[in-house]
């Protein structure tokens, strides 16, 4: 019975911890956006980060963004679509913007893309 609770508690805090790092976006409904704030954080105080960005289509094709920070490098980008890869490349940043009107997540000087707006959410 012991081992049952034991093996219970990691099962949980596992899947806390993989939920922890990911944001998922269904037709503009976000879930978990708090992990873009913390990789942010972790981006600008330089701790190792990991964010997976999760976004379904109209379609139901589940496109992913894998943001992965080294404190020795920048920032490690993986796009795919349905699991197959359409791109990966490097961005030296990633910062939040806000004013009265709108929230921005942005990757900074990314290579070959200047600047991208990940995320826009504009104020009620």
């Amino acid at each position: 019975m012991r081992n049952l609770l034991i093996i219970a508690m990691v099962l949980v805090l596992a899947g806390c911890q993989l939920f922890a790092g990911q944001v998922v976006s269904k037709h503009r409904k976000y879930e978990n956006l708090q992990a873009l704030d913390e990789f942010a954080l972790d981006v600008e105080k330089g701790r190792d980060a990991e964010l997976r960005f999760v976004e379904y289509g109209i379609e139901g094709q589940r496109g992913v963004r894998k943001f992965e920070y080294n404190e020795d490098s920048d920032i490690n980008v993986n796009y795919s679509v349905d699991g197959e890869e359409i791109s990966t490349y490097t961005c030296e940043g990633f910062i939040i913007k806000a004013d009265d009107f709108a929230k921005r997540y942005i990757l900074t000087d990314c290579s070959g893309r200047g600047d991208e707006e990940l995320l826009v959410l504009y104020a009620k």
